[in-house]
């Protein structure tokens, strides 16, 4: 009678790992428009700037194999980390069975990201997401995309498939962490560059079946839109101290 009931447990965790975790997510930016930084209610600058899709520097090394480690017996949780998180299908709490559980293109995302905050900041009469060949720029700005690298932990508590049925209890069911690296370059018409500054940081989440579920991947556009408002004041203080030489 016990070991039924432990095999019906186990079907009935297996049944609600699998269903639990088909959602997907893409990206969305700003995550709130409220929060973007506005600093000239008209252009302080009569300047057009063109953003270029972004260099991916990205690293290609997934590792998703140790997501299950977490259904052997005594092993606390299974684990996963990914340089390219826009190419996997399974997350703490969201996942796919046919394309990746995360819709994200980083190199023209986080571009036209860029793109958004910029006009947001009434610095410049236009910004505008360009794939290059145009004339009517006064600057251009291009970036690089170093590292969008994630990991994540699923908690089974040393319990196996049973573990997860603790999640419906309240107790954790894993965390996410998303680390975000953008280099951005200011460069006038005959590619001197004038301006540069690192937008780096990280975020964690710590999901629950009740809490903060399909947030996995939500970090990357926060870290961008806190560092963009940092990189805009920059922008703006070196303007204003004629550190920045514009023709």
């Amino acid at each position: 009678m016990r070991r039924k009931i432990l095999k019906l447990t186990s079907v009935v965790a297996i049944i609600f790992i699998f269903t639990s975790c088909t959602t997907t997510s893409k990206w969305t930016y700003p995550p709130d428009p409220t929060h973007l930084i506005k600093l000239y209610d008209t252009p302080k600058l009569p300047l057009k700037i063109a953003v270029l899709p972004f260099k991916d520097n990205r690293r290609n090394h997934n590792t998703m194999a140790t997501l299950y480690l977490g259904y052997i017996p005594l092993f606390p949780f299974g684990y996963v980390e990914y340089d390219r998180p826009d190419t996997q299908r399974a997350f703490v709490t969201i996942g796919s069975t046919g394309g990746p559980a995360y819709i994200f293109n980083p190199p023209e995302d986080v571009a036209k990201a860029v793109t958004r905050s910029l006009n947001e900041s009434g610095i410049f009469k236009e910004a505008y997401f360009s794939y290059g060949g145009d004339e009517t720029a006064d600057l251009i700005l291009s970036g690089e995309v170093d590292s969008t690298l994630y990991n994540g932990k699923i908690f089974t508590y040393g319990l196996s498939f049973v573990g997860p049925c603790l999640w419906s209890l309240g107790l954790p069911s894993g965390s996410s962490n998303n680390e975000l690296e953008v280099k951005l370059s200011l460069l006038t018409r005959d590619n001197k560059k004038i301006w540069e500054y690192n937008v780096e940081d990280k975020a964690s989440v710590l999901h629950g079946r009740y809490y903060n579920w399909g947030f996995d991947n939500d970090g990357y556009a926060e870290i961008l839109l806190i560092g963009m408002n940092k990189a805009i004041q920059d922008l703006n203080e070196k303007i204003i101290s004629n550190k920045l030489l514009l023709k």
